[in-house]
C-alpha cells in the first residue's frame, strides 16, 4: 500500500483542507478522502493529513 497525503492553506494561515489517497502495490485507487479543516497554517494541515491517514 501507497498513501499520497496533501494539505494546503489559502494564507498562511488560512482556510485549510488536507486530502489522503491511498493505493495498492498495483498502483490501484483503494480509497480517498478530501476534507475541510479549520483555519490553519500549511504545515499543521500536512500533519492532519498524515494523522488522519494512520488513523
Amino acid at each position: 500500500m501507497k498513501c499520497n497525503i496533501n494539505g494546503a492553506s489559502k494564507g498562511n494561515p488560512g482556510p485549510s483542507s488536507a486530502e489522503i489517497c491511498i493505493r495498492d502495490y498495483n498502483g490501484n485507487l483503494v480509497a480517498a478522502k478530501g476534507f475541510k479543516i479549520q483555519d490553519t497554517t500549511n504545515i499543521v494541515a500536512e500533519a492532519r493529513a498524515i494523522r488522519e491517514s494512520i488513523s
